[in-house]
């Protein structure tokens, strides 16, 4: 979803803006600033407000500035804007005042906002924050120390302000703007990394994409928690139910995180455990439509059927597919659900028979054998990382119920087997002794 339906969509649930409101929108032409404005004039077709830009010119980079000013008039004057503009001696105010002109040009901004906004009887003030701001702000106020609730980031409305680009990323503003040839200015001071908010956005945050490229949408989750939490909204599970169902229609009117803390009650009314990751799976099935179910692994279910949801103890032949970690000696025998796993100890120049295969001895006194785990990885002849198990069944076509009743064989912690499937990369010991292992379904 791009531009304006997004803007839109989070207009609508969180209603930034009301009927008859006047709105003041800070305005430094650059591109967060531009695009906000573009929406707001996207809204007015199908929202009646008023609108008044306020640009400040902090006299800091003269020359920048002065285009800058010049740039945001001319703006205003081809959207027939209006716009007040004003110039304010930042440096000289920071001076007398013993502060950063970062934070003398806050100041002064805001106390700018707060005169016209009193003067001209406007109802609340538009900034331009988008997430990356958000994620900025956690990470700059974690590192100095900041309470819990210093680390819910940026809200989205904050008495009088309202942030209505909260959940946009910058790269989407900035596609929306290229995409649509709509000007802005460059402000050169973001590229400084004197400043502790540019060096974090500019060498710090870059390098979690490495770690995990969802990141963001990880850490924004766990501070739209903190935030829920400095709210205190009391929440009741029952208040979603019917009979023993949980209602997914008013579930969807809550906010995600709320959705999870309702789901996590409902699961610990019926004393069972259940982790973070779990819950988050289990919430991905409200998006959905039709009849789908999620194993907690723990011998209950839980299961959607259209606009109910609810949990429910898995059979006793489900129940089977659970077995885990199981010993298998060396040599020895085992019936692991539907398959019997045998292993002999033999001579390397033994020929290989059908449903075996061979791997080095070495003095192995046991292996184990598991079911298919989300995230199993196994290391196969020619292939220079390890391929995911779950690819691998992807392309052998095998039944996403059939994945849990087929064998993983482990030594160590290396997948050596996916059944008769798939076995890993051998290299071959020259103690003249290896392990036959014959692995063959059974109907017992």
């Amino acid at each position: 979803m791009q531009g304006f339906q997004k803007f839109l969509k989070d207009q609508k649930k969180y209603q930034y803006i009301q009927e008859g409101d006047r709105i003041l929108v800070a305005f430094s032409g650059g591109p967060d600033s531009v695009f906000l404005v573009e929406m707001l004039l996207q809204l007015q077709e199908q929202l009646s407000f008023q609108m008044l830009l306020l640009h400040l010119h902090h006299m800091i980079r003269q020359e920048d500035a002065d285009r800058d000013y010049q740039f945001c008039l001319e703006y205003a004057r081809k959207k027939n804007l209006e716009i007040i503009a004003k110039k304010l001696d930042v440096p000289s105010y920071a001076k007398e005042n013993r502060q950063s002109l970062e934070e003398a040009g806050r100041n002064l901004r805001y106390k700018f906002f707060q005169e016209i906004r009193k003067e001209k009887s406007y109802h609340k003030i538009a900034t331009a924050h988008h997430l990356d701001d958000h994620l900025e702000t956690f990470f700059f106020r974690l590192l100095r120390g900041s309470s819990m609730e210093g680390l819910a980031g940026i809200s989205r409305k904050q008495g009088d302000r309202i942030r209505p680009l909260r959940d946009f990323e910058k790269k989407e503003i900035l596609f929306y703007l290229e995409e649509h040839q709509i000007p802005y200015c460059h402000d050169k001071t973001n590229e400084e990394v004197e400043y502790s908010r540019n060096r974090i956005r500019l060498e710090l945050l870059p390098q979690f994409d490495s770690y995990n490229p969802k990141w963001k949408e990880k850490v924004a989750s766990f501070m739209e928690e903190l935030e829920e939490n400095k709210k205190g909204k009391s929440i009741d599970w029952r208040d979603y139910s019917e009979e023993d169902f949980l209602n997914v229609t008013k579930l969807q009117k809550e906010r995600e995180y709320l959705q999870q803390k309702i789901i996590y009650e409902y699961i610990l009314s019926k004393q069972i455990s259940v982790n973070r990751k779990q819950i988050h799976q289990i919430c991905t099935l409200l998006k959905k439509g039709g009849s789908l179910s999620y194993d907690l692994k723990n011998f209950w279910k839980f299961k959607k059927e259209y606009d109910r949801i609810w949990i429910e103890p898995i059979k006793k032949e489900e129940a089977n597919m659970f077995v885990n970690n199981v010993e298998i000696k060396v040599p020895g025998e085992v019936y692991f659900q539907n398959y019997r796993i045998k292993i002999l100890v033999c001579e390397e120049n033994r020929s290989k028979g059908n449903q075996e295969f061979l791997w080095n001895w070495d003095g192995i006194s046991s292996l184990k054998v598991r079911n298919f785990q989300e995230g199993d990885r196994i290391q196969l002849a020619g292939m220079k990382t390890p391929k995911k198990v779950k690819e691998i069944f992807i392309n052998e076509k095998v039944p996403r119920e059939q994945r849990k009743q087929i064998p993983i064989l482990i030594y160590g912690e290396e997948i050596i087997a996916l059944g008769n499937l798939r076995q890993a990369k051998w290299n071959k010991t020259d103690d003249g002794k290896i392990i036959c292992i014959k692995i063959e379904e059974v109907r017992r």
